[in-house]
């Protein structure tokens, strides 16, 4: 069982934002965003930074499927600068398994090793130090990890290669999960862990769905969903004002999400969503969504005689 209880006010480890915690159910934790919408986050990727109402219990009932969930990924190497040239390396777990771990340089053509050890679940380790003014020739570094724990079915281990690339380095600059601190910083299994996410936030949802842990309500004209869904943020009724960018980005797709949701729900067959042309981030998010939708057959670029490059169609099923 996770330490959230509804009425909370969390932080989130992986993103930008904040919200209210509206249910709980094991280690899933249901956040209400600033954006008013509901969303499903692994305990682990939250942090509480004000408590909510005392007058409410967290259920004491355990969901077993809730807490079975476990996370292979969330391991970062963190550089975290301690005077003008030097930064120190971090090795971070976030994921729920105690790990050992082997680090090595490649120096010339030759793999030389440099650490290893165990690192608990919720921990990290200076693993190493550079000299800013010898970016350019960092080592290739390479950490090899082995999960521990007493499940029967541990995953695989695994080696990743890292190299910093000196021009892109500095835009790396983000906190670090664990160690709540500002560093540069790669996730090492980023790839496969926003595949994970994905999958885990489907499973989320239908967890409180089956619970009824959150409470939805359809009104009528939910069910009337119109076929067309404009993305222009001065077109979504519910947009509050003064977003910034990057908050308007992530309301959109939180609206397309929340719209596709209820399509389905419906049983439409299809639904258009208008993103515009601009520079294509925002459909190539609409796309993405699609691509991972279970319920989305398929999707393409809708009547240009309409809409000209600016919408995109997915049918539904």
């Amino acid at each position: 069982m996770s330490d959230f209880f509804p009425g909370d006010k969390v932080r989130f480890l992986n993103e930008d934002g904040e919200g209210i915690v509206v249910a709980v159910q094991g280690n899933g934790v249901m956040v209400r965003t600033a954006d008013g919408f509901d969303i499903p986050y692994p305990a682990a990727q939250l942090v509480k930074f004000e408590s909510g109402n005392p007058r409410f219990e967290r259920e004491k009932e355990e969901d077993a499927a809730i807490d079975e969930l476990r996370s292979e990924h969330g391991i970062f190497l963190s550089y975290q600068k301690k005077s003008t040239d030097l930064c120190k390396v971090f090795l971070v777990n976030q994921t729920t398994y105690p790990l050992y771990f082997s680090l090595c340089e490649q120096v010339g053509n030759r793999w030389k090793g440099r650490l290893d050890g165990m690192l608990p679940s919720g921990a990290f380790a200076e693993v190493a130090s550079r000299f800013m003014s010898q970016l350019e020739r960092w080592p290739i570094v390479s950490v090899r990890i082995l999960y521990l724990g007493d499940d029967k079915e541990l995953p695989e281990p695994k080696s990743f290669e890292h190299k910093v690339v000196a021009k892109k380095f500095l835009s790396t600059l983000a906190t670090t999960p664990v160690m709540n601190k500002e560093g540069y910083l790669f996730q090492l299994d980023g790839d496969e862990w926003r595949e994970q996410q994905v999958e885990l936030k489907s499973k989320l949802k239908q967890i409180f769905k089956n619970a009824g842990a959150a409470e939805q309500v359809l009104d009528e004209t939910s069910l009337r969903i119109p076929d067309v869904i404009d993305l222009h943020i001065e077109a979504i009724p519910t947009a509050p004002p003064n977003l910034s960018t990057k908050s308007i980005l992530r309301f959109q797709l939180n609206y397309a999400d929340e719209m596709l949701d209820k399509a389905v729900a419906a049983g439409k067959a299809k639904i258009t969503f208008i993103h515009g042309a601009g520079d294509g981030v925002l459909k190539r998010e609409i796309q993405e969504m699609a691509r991972k939708n279970p319920h989305v057959t398929s999707f393409g670029k809708a009547d240009p005689s309409k809409y000209g490059g600016g919408a995109t169609f997915l049918k539904l099923e």
